[in-house]
């Protein structure tokens, strides 16, 4: 008898546990999320909306190196982002934010031309004596080449 009550009570937890399936108990009363739909594979190009042409961005590389010759510090992490309307009306199109750690432990937001890697603007606490001087670039320069 004990044996047959056993076997019904596992067989009623593994309904249970076959009825919440994979996502997961949510409570009293909740009802499960509705399916994530099934990707497809690439979108056909009519269904693609682009602002603009297409050109080709500074690589993310050469944009840390250069704001890493410009300014002391470690990047934090870098973002392409769509240009501001002020900076669209200057003539951007597309932007790096580029943040970074100087050695006094300010952090730099820095926004950069993905294009042409002209800085565009510089935030951050003491810029003074974040930004490198043209000794201290080529001596950072020289100590790359010789790393590599």
């Amino acid at each position: 008898m004990r044996r047959r009550v056993l076997i019904l009570a596992m067989f009623a937890v593994l309904a249970a546990v076959a009825a919440v399936g994979f996502h997961g108990w949510r409570g009293p009363g909740a009802t499960l999320a509705p399916r994530a739909t099934v990707d497809r594979g690439p979108r056909p190009a009519a269904d693609l909306q682009l602002d603009g042409p297409m050109v080709e961005v500074l690589p993310l590389h050469k944009a840390v190196r250069r704001a890493a010759r410009r300014f002391d510090g470690r990047v934090l992490d870098i973002v392409l982002a769509p240009a501001t309307a002020q900076e669209r009306r200057a003539g951007v199109q597309s932007v790096y934010r580029i943040r970074m750690l100087t050695s006094a432990r300010d952090v730099l937001d820095i926004r950069m031309d993905a294009l042409d890697g002209r800085f565009i603007e510089v935030r951050g606490a003491d810029l003074g004596t974040a930004r490198r001087t043209e000794k201290a670039a080529e001596k950072a320069a020289t100590m790359k080449k010789e790393d590599d």
